[in-house]
């Protein structure tokens, strides 16, 4: 896990997209409206959860 102030996980990769992979993806991003509207945008279209 990050520790930078303001930065927060905001979904990891699937456990197809792992297989697929080969790796664990996390999205980031901090608060700012943008970033975070672009990050949930991401992670809903690739339908990864932050669990």
């Amino acid at each position: 896990m990050l520790a930078l102030p303001g930065v927060d996980r905001r979904c990891l990769s699937s456990n197809d997209s792992v297989a697929q992979d080969r790796a664990i993806i996390g999205v980031y991003s901090d608060t700012k409206r943008a970033d975070l509207d672009a990050a949930r945008g991401y992670c809903a279209a690739q339908r990864w959860t932050n669990s």
